[in-house]
């Protein structure tokens, strides 16, 4: 079951999942089949939300004084 923080649209990847550790040259290496790449994933896929980076915000905007009056 996957953590409910982020839903339950969790795609599996070796990127997010808790078997996978990042090395000094940026690579991912699972504890079960070694060196993967990061859109891999397999049976013993499980979810950490502590790996998942979170969606940049939508930048705002643009407002005038005028849009916040209420004058007609």
């Amino acid at each position: 079951m996957f953590f409910k923080l982020y839903g339950q649209n969790v795609t599996p990847s070796c990127e997010i999942c808790e078997h996978s550790k990042t090395d000094e040259n940026h690579n991912l290496i699972c504890s079960t089949k070694g060196t993967v790449s990061q859109t891999d994933r397999c049976r013993r896929f499980k979810y950490d939300p502590l790996k998942r980076e979170p969606r940049l915000p939508k930048e705002l905007e643009n407002f005038d004084n005028d849009d916040f009056s209420l004058d007609t």
